[in-house]
Parts: C-alpha cells; sequence; structure tokens
C-alpha cells in the first residue's frame, strides 16, 4: 500500500506515550514508517510493543518532565540513543 505520509528514516520523540492521545500520536507515527522516542515518567511497555510489531525502533528515556533540568536531560539521552531527533509532539 502506497502512503503519501512517508515518515521512513525519520524519529520521532513523543513525552507521555503510555496511554491516551501520546500514544496514539506514537503508533500513528511509527505506522507511518518512524522509530520513536517515547519519554515518559514509567516504562511505555505497550506503546513499544506496538511500535515494534510494526517493525520499528522504540527508545525509552525516563524523565518527570516536572522537575527542573528534566527536560533537557531526556533530550541528551533521547540523542544518545536515537541518534537525532526530527519530530516532536509535546
Amino acid at each position: 500500500m502506497q502512503t503519501s505520509f512517508d515518515l521512513s528514516g525519520k524519529t520521532a520523540l513523543v513525552t507521555g506515550a503510555n496511554t491516551g492521545l501520546g500514544q496514539g500520536m506514537a503508533i500513528a507515527l511509527a505506522g507511518a514508517g518512524a522509530d520513536l522516542i517515547l519519554v515518559g515518567r514509567s516504562a511505555p511497555t505497550d506503546t513499544a510493543a506496538a511500535i515494534e510489531k510494526m517493525g520499528r525502533k522504540a527508545y525509552d528515556v525516563r524523565a518527570d518532565l516536572m522537575t527542573s533540568g528534566a527536560p533537557a536531560k531526556a533530550m541528551a539521552d533521547a540523542l544518545d540513543a536515537a541518534g537525532c531527533v526530527d519530530i516532536l509532539i509535546n
């Protein structure tokens, strides 16, 4: 199936991807071909499993973004894990 929304080769960072809208967006981005960096306070087990089932990579970055310095550390951890971030969903 050909799609006009092709994100192959892109990496997206999604905060709050454990449930709800964040999870839905992460899975949709993976469906379009993107690899995902999942940022949250707890393990994104179900989201990562769904993404990996599509053949995409799912990187787990733990962070409580309400704490001082956490956003900068999360971004550094994301870059260490995936090498780049092309898309940000926050």
